[in-house]
């Protein structure tokens, strides 16, 4: 971990980008006097696998940063220690933050998990995917996570039951032999 300071006086970030490139993540600030440029503050090296999906918390200060099988913790200003959060079934491919900040919804392989972001432990699963569950989303009020998978299908979610309220089927993908070509050349890289 690097952290990096200009002058005496403490960081003021007014705005937190993450770049990501294989098992890094990087947070940048972007200050009033260079706007467009921005100066990297934090940079993470020591995340066990590819950085695959990111949230911050509602405090502003912690990024929940996805990996392979786990979740990282880590602290934007590098005062706070990383903590690691085990969670089953690959790669977590997508993270959403409830609008209360209380829980994290974690989509990975076949299934999507809820974290208590307080105290940093899983608190349940939810629902069973036939892949990667590709995006996340809660509801404006709380009450709902929307899940994607690569099945092409949308769910929707109680947050309070886990229960499955509904699904939006249709959605395949393009099956044109050029877009099923250019697709598998994407996926070999």
């Amino acid at each position: 971990m690097r952290q990096t300071r200009y002058g005496s006086t403490a960081l003021f970030v007014t705005c937190l980008a993450i770049a990501l490139a294989a098992g890094r993540a990087r947070a940048q600030e972007s200050i009033s006097a260079e706007p467009p440029a921005g100066h990297t503050i934090q940079t993470w090296e020591d995340l066990p696998d590819w950085v695959t999906s990111l949230v911050f918390l509602k405090d502003g200060r912690h990024v929940c940063v996805g990996t392979y099988e786990e979740l990282s913790l880590r602290d934007a200003r590098g005062s706070d220690p990383a903590r690691s959060l085990p969670v089953p079934s690959g790669y977590a491919k997508s993270l959403a933050l409830s609008p209360d900040g209380k829980l994290i919804a974690v989509g990975h392989y076949q299934v999507l998990t809820l974290v208590d972001s307080a105290k940093w432990s899983v608190k349940r699963d939810i629902g069973q995917h036939p892949g990667y569950v590709t995006g996340v989303a809660f509801s404006p009020d709380g009450r709902l996570i929307a899940s994607a998978c690569e099945d092409g299908v949308a769910r929707l979610w109680n947050v309070a039951d886990g229960k499955l309220v509904r699904e939006l089927k249709g959605h395949t993908y393009p099956r044109s032999e050029e877009h099923t070509s250019e697709l598998q050349s994407h996926h070999d890289l």
